[in-house]
């Protein structure tokens, strides 16, 4: 008498193994309802914590990224306020006493500057691979809700299970090839817009007046403000609407504290 024995495994290709392995598994589950709560329970729970990290890590950017504008728009505040130059003055450039203040007023200016680059550079050096992984595990969250909605907690075929794990690979491949290095290009692109954000800003005769202070006062190598390219005003104009709401709430007024002064937005 031949004994033909039945691998209990749920990845077999065997036919006979794998309607074993089913009414094996209904069977446990008919007889311990508690499995089956527990697996639903189980499952949405990775996918509600996958998914409520990718949105809080995305929010709290988006957050650092609005009130880093707001700083450098109040920035732009306390520069204008010190280089503001009135069309009846301009000839007063020449004057030695006159741009000894301006060159004075430009290197404190360039000081605060220099520490909010600081800050936003530490912010992205530490946000984007947090920012990456939430995105990975939010996208792959999706992933396993849509398989258990499609096929429920037993899936109904080998074959689905093994293309959807070859769909999933690619897309974890995908995700960190492509998105890692767009996301890394656009935490670039963000950073770079900030800190542009003081010279777009200015008016156009603040703009002219200040670029012939600078060629008269040897400053021109300072490239604090963004001279060398103003290719990207959309992201200061929805900067500034959100700092004139922001200016209303606060009774028009808006305080600044740098390490040792502080800049007030009026």
């Amino acid at each position: 008498m031949g004994v033909n024995y039945v691998t209990v495994t749920p990845w077999s290709t065997d036919e006979d193994s794998y309607i074993f392995f089913r009414q094996y598994s209904k069977r446990v589950f008919a007889n311990h309802p508690f499995l089956i709560l527990s697996s639903y329970v189980l499952y949405y729970l990775m996918v509600t914590i996958m998914a409520s990290s990718c949105f809080v890590f995305t929010s709290g950017a988006l957050y650092v990224i609005t009130l880093t504008s707001f700083q450098y728009l109040l920035l732009a505040d306390y520069v204008d306020s010190q280089l503001t130059i009135q069309h009846q003055t301009i000839y007063s450039i020449n004057n030695v006493h006159y741009q000894e203040e301006i060159q004075r007023n430009l290197r404190q200016c360039c000081i605060y500057q220099k520490r909010i680059d600081m800050g936003v550079e530490r912010i992205f050096k530490y946000m984007s691979p947090i920012m990456l992984t939430a995105i990975v595990t939010g996208g792959i969250s999706i992933l396993i809700a849509f398989y258990i909605v499609i096929t429920g907690i037993n899936p109904p075929n080998t074959g689905f299970k093994m293309k959807f794990g070859v769909v999933a690979i690619s897309y974890m491949l995908v995700t960190f090839i492509v998105l890692g290095q767009g996301y890394s290009n656009a935490s670039m692109e963000v950073y770079n817009r900030l800190c542009e954000c003081s010279w777009y800003y200015w008016n156009v005769q603040n703009r002219r007046t200040y670029l012939v202070m600078l060629a008269n006062t040897n400053e021109l190598k300072i490239n604090a403000f963004g001279l060398l390219s103003v290719d990207f005003p959309f992201l200061v104009e929805i900067s500034r609407f959100w700092y004139n709401i922001l200016c209303f709430i606060s009774n028009y007024r808006y305080t600044l504290t740098f390490e040792g002064a502080t800049v007030s937005g009026t």
